[in-house]
C-alpha cells in the first residue's frame, strides 16, 4: 500500500494473530520483496501510483517463486467490475476497505490453510515424480543389464573359441549396456601381468597409461584390477569424481566420461584367470540388483572358459587317437603286406617241396587241411577231413596209438614239438606213406 498508515495497521493486525509482515510503498518494491524472499500471503492495495496493484498481482502469478502465493486484494472499490480484474489478475480474495480485523484474520487463515495444502501437494508430486524418475532410470539400467546378459549368453552358446567371446562380450556391454568401456584381461600367473584381450569402447589409450597386474605394490598399479584377483570378488568405485583409490587416473577417466567402474574376476577351477571390467557414464550404476545380474555374467564368461578348455583338451586327445589309429593302420598294413609276403614265399617253398599243410584245435577237434592234402588224399579242394577224429580214421590201427600219443604229449605240455611217419588211405583205397611234423603255436589259458 501506498499509505504508509494503511500498512502500519494491516501489519499490527496480522502480528497480533503471530503473524510476521514485511511492507512495501509500492509494486516494485513490493515484487522484489517477493522475489528476495517468496511470502506465505500478499495483501495487496489495488489504488497505488505506478504500478497497480492488479500490475503487481500479474507479476506474482507470473513468476515461478511466487505462482502459488495467495493474493488478498485490500480496497475500497467494491464494484463487481473491479473485483472481476482482480480475479483476472490472479487475486484470490477481496477485503473491503476499512478492514474488519476479523474477516481479515479469518481470509488470512483460510487462504494459507489452502497455501499448506497446495504446498503439500505441490511437494508431494515433486517427491513422486523424482521417484518415477529415479525408478524409470532404474528399470532402464536393469534393462541394460538384461540385455547384456542375455545377448553375452547367446553368444556362449554360439561361439566356441575364446577370443572371439571375448570381442563379443565386450562389444554387447557397450552397445547393449550403454556402458562407456568394456574390456577383458588375462592373467599372465607366472608374471602377475594382465593382458587385454578385448576392448570396446572409448579407450583411446586410457589402459596404455596403466600397469595392469595382480601385484599390489605396483607404482601405476590398477588397484581395482589387483583387489578384484587377490580377493576372488568383484571390485566397485561408483564414483570416480570423489573416490580416492581413482585419484592417479580420475582426470582421464573423467575425461572420457567415466564416472563409475567395476572389476568381475574371472574364474577357472577356483582360481583367477582374468577380470572382466565395466565402465558406466552415470555414478552410483553399480547398485544390488545391477551387482547380482553382472555377478551371474561374469560367472556365464567363467563356465565359457572351462567349457573352452575341455573342448580344446577333448579336441587334442581326439588328434592324438586319430595320429596313433593312422601310425597303428600303418603298421597292420605293413605286417599284412609283409604276411602276404611271408605266406606266397612259404606257399612257393611246399608247392616245391610236395608238402601239405594241416591245422589242428585239439580242444575243438577241429581241422583245416590245405588244397595240397586234397592231392595226396585224391580228394576234391573243400571235401576233405574236418576233425581230427576223422583223420585218426585214415591210418592203420596199428599207427593210430602212436599219433594219439603224440596228440597227449601236446595237450598235457609234455612236449611242444611232433615228428613222425605213418600212412594213411587215399580216395582210391591206395596206403600213402607220409612224414608229418607239427609244432604248437597257440595254448589256451588252460
Amino acid at each position: 500500500d501506498d499509505e504508509q498508515r494503511n500498512r502500519r495497521l494491516l501489519v499490527a493486525m496480522l502480528e497480533a494473530e503471530g503473524y510476521t509482515g514485511l511492507e512495501a510503498a509500492d509494486g516494485a518494491q513490493a515484487l522484489e520483496l517477493a522475489r528476495q524472499n517468496p511470502p506465505d500471503i500478499v495483501l495487496l492495495d489495488i489504488m497505488m501510483p505506478g504500478m497497480d496493484g492488479y500490475e503487481v498481482a500479474r507479476a506474482l502469478k507470473a513468476a515461478e517463486a511466487t505462482r502459488s502465493v495467495p493474493v488478498v486484494m485490500v480496497t475500497a472499490l467494491d464494484d463487481r467490475a473491479s473485483r472481476l480484474r482482480g480475479l483476472e489478475a490472479g487475486a484470490e480474495e477481496f477485503v473491503t476497505k476499512p478492514v474488519d480485523r476479523n474477516e481479515l484474520r479469518i481470509r488470512v487463515r483460510n487462504l494459507l490453510r489452502l497455501k499448506e495444502f497446495s504446498d503439500f501437494l505441490a511437494n508431494h508430486n515433486r517427491i513422486l515424480d523424482t521417484q518415477v524418475k529415479e525408478r524409470t532410470a532404474k528399470v532402464a539400467r536393469l534393462n541394460r543389464v538384461y540385455s547384456v546378459l542375455s545377448g553375452i549368453n547367446t553368444t556362449i552358446v554360439r561361439v566356441h573359441e575364446r577370443d572371439e567371446l571375448f570381442a563379443e562380450a565386450c562389444k554387447i556391454a557397450v552397445e547393449h549396456g550403454k556402458f562407456g568401456m568394456a574390456w577383458i584381461g588375462m592373467l599372465d600367473a607366472a608374471s602377475g601381468k594382465v593382458q587385454p584381450a578385448a576392448i570396446a569402447g572409448r579407450d583411446e589409450g586410457y589402459l596404455d597409461q596403466i600397469a595392469l597386474t595382480a601385484n599390489g605394490d605396483g607404482p601405476d598399479n590398477r588397484k581395482l584390477v589387483s583387489r578384484a584377483l587377490s580377493g576372488l570378488e568383484p571390485v566397485v568405485c561408483n564414483d570416480i569424481n570423489a573416490d580416492e583409490v581413482m585419484s592417479q587416473w580420475r582426470d582421464e577417466a573423467l575425461k572420457r566420461g567415466y564416472r563409475s567402474v567395476a572389476v568381475f574376476p574371472l574364474m577357472l577351477e577356483q582360481r583367477p584367470v582374468g577380470v572382466f571390467a565395466l565402465y558406466a557414464p552415470e555414478p552410483d550404476f553399480f547398485d544390488e540388483q545391477e551387482m547380482k545380474l553382472l555377478i551371474e555374467l561374469a560367472d556365464d564368461i567363467s563356465f565359457a572358459l572351462k567349457s573352452y578348455e575341455n573342448i580344446e583338451a577333448r579336441m587334442q586327445a581326439e588328434n592324438a587317437l586319430q595320429l596313433l589309429n593312422q601310425e597303428l593302420e600303418a603298421k597292420v598294413a605293413a605286417r599284412t603286406k609283409d604276411l602276404a609276403l611271408e605266406t606266397e614265399r612259404l606257399d612257393l617253398a611246399l608247392r616245391s617241396a610236395d608238402m601239405a599243410m594241416w591245422d589242428s584245435d585239439l580242444v575243438t577237434d577241429r581241422v583245416s587241411l590245405d588244397e595240397r592234402w586234397a592231392k595226396i588224399l585224391g580228394a576234391e579242394p573243400g571235401a576233405c577231413v574236418t576233425t581230427f577224429s576223422e583223420l585218426l580214421k585214415l591210418v592203420p590201427a596199428q599207427q593210430q596209438d602212436r599219433l594219439l600219443a603224440a596228440a597227449e604229449d601236446i595237450t598235457s605240455g609234455r612236449a611242444t614239438k611232433y615228428r613222425g611217419e605213418h600212412q594213411v588211405r587215399a580216395k582210391n583205397a591206395e596206403w600213402r606213406w607220409i612224414e608229418s611234423q607239427g609244432e604248437v603255436v597257440e595254448r589256451d589259458a588252460q
